[in-house]
């Protein structure tokens, strides 16, 4: 009760448009403590995904941006500030005495140090799982080249001859040449407190990666080696709330650094489903709270394939739902169905059960555990009846499997969706 009486604190997210910030919006979108704003430059599949967003701020390198970021966290109240891009890290931290908001995330001069690889690499130099780099001069093949800064593999190519030089689309002087590491990399998704302990470290696999991401992802045992150098890494760095490495295996088969950063992943979801939700600790340690990790033992593995958001140029007051092989399919409850019915109810709209059913249509709601109370009207229309004597409300929808109920409501001036088509009217928030 105390905890429900408490205020919410307003926690931004800037940019919200990338997936990794969805990410942070569904780790905190059920936190009882915390509301979810997303602050963006521009819209486009933020929308669907953030249930309010303050929009139209300049880009983080235009001139008015401070000042317009500033006004924003002043009128929506924001407290907190997650960066999800590695040079608004660097930059927010920069500015951050100038801002009415925390900006969660390590210190300026880590955030600096980690989105230069360059930088990184000459700092941890003399650790063992710091990669050989190359002059130019001196260049080895195979070898692998990447921009000192950057992200999400972008303008990286394999080398292995002297003819792969010209395959490069970036200027020399801004690639970094590396030693080949052949191995199986891996992410380590990991968390330190306010008193600089690592609390957690998680890894996972990177199996298919596309545009950076991983799409395919399993949980990986911690070995000493590793930890090893998580330690190595939290005790040289300035490192604070949630942060990530990546590692991969050279041709020995011991462990190399690719990369530190201080901003959420987008994969941090397969971490968030064992249990350790790393948005809402970096939240609470801000807040000062001593934390405890809950770390489930088993192992989570992610599929990712493309997700489709639908907006639609209407909107409608009723919803006409058929039961058989509409809500009610292949003798279960359509999940996806009774959740939309439930959206409605959140919404204030009306559901109205039209049915041609054989039999008690209540006990076979009770039979499926489907209250009754869920619909405005339950109408049981005879078989030689047409559904469409029934539409009452012209800013109305039917959802019904059969084609021939769909046409006659079509002519009736209603919105017509079949059993597959649910997507479109569901929403995710």
């Amino acid at each position: 009760k105390e905890w429900l009486m408490m205020k919410k604190i307003n926690v931004g997210v800037f940019p919200c448009e990338a997936e990794n910030a969805y990410e942070l919006y569904r780790s905190l979108q059920y936190a009882v403590r915390f509301n979810v704003i997303g602050l963006a430059s521009k819209v486009e599949h933020c929308k669907f995904e953030y249930r309010e967003i303050y929009d139209g701020l300049p880009y983080v390198f235009e001139d008015d941006f401070l000042s317009s970021f500033i006004d924003a966290l002043i009128a929506k109240k924001i407290e907190y500030i997650f960066p999800t891009h590695d040079s608004v890290a660097e930059y927010l931290k920069e500015v951050e005495d100038k801002l009415p908001a925390k900006v969660l995330c390590s210190p300026f001069h880590t955030a600096v140090l980690c989105r230069d690889k360059e930088k990184l690499y000459r700092f941890l130099r003399n650790e063992d799982f710091c990669p050989e780099v190359y002059a130019l001069e001196n260049l080895v093949f195979p070898s692998f080249a990447k921009p000192k800064i950057g992200q999400g593999g972008n303008f990286c190519q394999f080398l292995q001859s002297e003819e792969d030089m010209k395959l490069l689309t970036r200027s020399l002087d801004d690639m970094l040449f590396c030693e080949y590491l052949p191995g199986i990399e891996l992410t380590v998704d990991c968390f330190t407190d306010r008193k600089g302990r690592l609390l957690y470290a998680g890894a996972r696999t990177r199996d298919v990666i596309k545009q950076g991401i991983a799409y395919s992802s399993r949980s990986y045992p911690l070995s000493d080696e590793i930890m090893n150098i998580l330690l190595k890494l939290n005790s040289s760095l300035v490192l604070r709330g949630l942060w990530f490495c990546q590692i991969k295996k050279d041709a020995c088969g011991a462990w190399k650094l690719l990369e530190v950063s201080t901003r959420i992943a987008t994969t941090m979801n397969l971490t968030r489903h064992k249990g350790i939700n790393l948005p809402l600790l970096a939240c609470y340690d801000a807040l000062g709270y001593d934390l405890d990790i809950l770390d489930n033992p088993f192992l989570v593995r992610i599929s990712r394939s493309l997700q489709t958001k639908y907006e639609l140029s209407f909107d409608y007051r009723t919803v006409y739902l058929d039961l058989d092989d509409t809500l009610i399919v292949n003798g279960a409850v359509n999940i996806k169905m009774i959740a939309f019915v439930y959206q409605c109810v959140n919404k204030g709209k009306t559901v109205v059960l039209l049915t041609k059913h054989e039999g008690d249509v209540e006990e076979y709601l009770k039979k499926y555990k489907i209250d009754t109370a869920l619909f405005a009207k339950i109408i049981h229309i005879p078989d030689d009846e047409k559904k469409s004597l029934y539409y009452e409300d012209e800013k109305g929808i039917l959802i019904d499997n059969l084609y021939v109920e769909r046409k006659e409501a079509l002519k009736c001036g209603l919105a017509v969706f079949d059993v597959d088509a649910i997507d479109a009217l569901l929403e995710t928030f």
